[in-house]
């Protein structure tokens, strides 16, 4: 799916029900096959994404190291 937002493509959770955007950071959740915005406060984002299945990008870059 493309980003509502920005039109970049979007990275899917694993449930397939949820997507985020890598460029401008929106949240979108599939609601009875239409993605809508899940508006998220950025103090909460990472728990968030954690909780629905998206791997940590800082988690990412100290493994890589």
């Amino acid at each position: 799916m493309q980003c509502l937002q920005c039109q970049t493509e979007a990275e899917m959770a694993p449930s397939q029900l949820y997507a985020r955007c890598p460029a401008c950071k929106s949240l979108f959740m599939n609601v009875a096959g239409n993605w809508q915005l899940y508006p998220v406060e950025d103090s909460q984002r990472n728990m968030i994404e954690h909780s629905l299945g998206f791997s940590n990008p800082a988690e990412a870059d100290t493994h890589a190291a």
